[in-house]
């Protein structure tokens, strides 16, 4: 368990490194969210989510209470 953001990515960029993406989201799954206060990061630096271009790799975390989501991250890996 994280104890904060900061720590929360760090786990979940190890945990992508190591598993296949297949295994880890369903790429069939198109859902909307309102951006809120979401932090938006692209490779691992702070961004706006201007920043993110067709093609870049995302992993979103999304809260879901009493039955609405909310985006929390959006965490972009772009090939250099």
């Amino acid at each position: 368990m994280a104890r904060d953001q900061d720590e929360a990515t760090d786990l979940i960029n190890v945990y992508l490194r190591s598993h296949p993406p297949e295994t880890v989201y369903d790429v069939k799954n198109d859902s909307t969210y309102s951006m809120g206060k979401a932090m938006v990061r692209v490779n691992m630096e702070n961004a706006k989510i201007e920043n993110i271009k067709t093609g870049d790799h995302a992993l979103i975390i999304v809260d879901t209470v009493e039955g609405k989501s909310t985006l929390r991250s959006v965490m972009v890996h772009r090939a250099k």
